[in-house]
């Protein structure tokens, strides 16, 4: 299993939120693609 972070810049506040999952390795990839 992979824990990945992912940076989100949310369009109301133009802040930026930080998205964390553990994912297991096969989807990884997947992970990123769609989200």
């Amino acid at each position: 299993h992979t824990k990945v972070i992912k940076m989100v810049r949310s369009p109301k506040t133009g802040a930026y939120t930080f998205k964390e999952e553990v994912v297991h390795n096969d989807n990884v990839k997947a992970w990123f693609a769609k989200s």
